[in-house]
């Protein structure tokens, strides 16, 4: 009955099937400065499938003192019908995305993708060693992948997901920065 279970688990996550969507990125001169995640608990026999489904940026100006501007929001679409969208998590006043980090459960059985996300806020201009990190408190399989950071004098504007169907938030495949003048 045991191995009937892992091979039915095995062939629901192989045939999984990842979209690429278009990049969605802030107006002009505007950089993200906040995000909220779309959660999705535990499920499963196992308990062990679960993680972001889907991710909003907020765009505001690169001065990082506008910091509650939600109607400025960006959604990775299509947006999944499971999960509970998470508090906005905004970045200190006077600063703005300039990194990002993922954590991620790709196993062999679970695959649930991204489970957690974290920004790294600072000032575009300068990088002191003071930066913070904004992120979900989330208790998720997984571990943290390499830490992404824009150059010098720029700040995060636009990003593709990869979105496994029926799933989630599988991977980001691309993310931009924009110079701040």
């Amino acid at each position: 009955m045991h191995l009937l279970l892992i091979a039915l688990a095995l062939l629901s996550t192989a045939g999984a099937e990842y979209v690429h969507y278009p990049s969605n990125g802030c107006t002009r001169h505007n950089v993200m400065n906040g995000f909220q995640l779309k959660f999705e608990g535990p499920q499963g026999i196992f308990k062990n499938d679960h993680g972001v489904v889907s991710i909003s940026f907020f765009c505001n100006p690169p001065d990082g003192l506008t910091n509650d501007a939600i109607s400025n929001k960006l959604v990775v679409k299509p947006e999944l019908p499971f999960g509970h969208w998470r508090e906005i998590q905004w970045c200190p006043n006077g600063t703005v995305i300039i990194g990002i980090q993922t954590k991620s459960d790709r196993g062999r059985i679970d695959k649930a993708g991204i489970t957690n996300f974290a920004a790294k806020c600072g000032r575009p201009e300068v990088r002191t060693g003071t930066e913070t990190w904004a992120w979900e408190n989330l208790d998720t399989f997984g571990g943290w992948d390499k830490e992404i950071n824009c150059p010098v004098g720029e700040a995060m504007y636009r990003f593709r997901a990869n979105i496994a169907r029926g799933r989630g938030l599988f991977k980001f495949t691309h993310f931009s920065c924009n110079k701040v003048e």
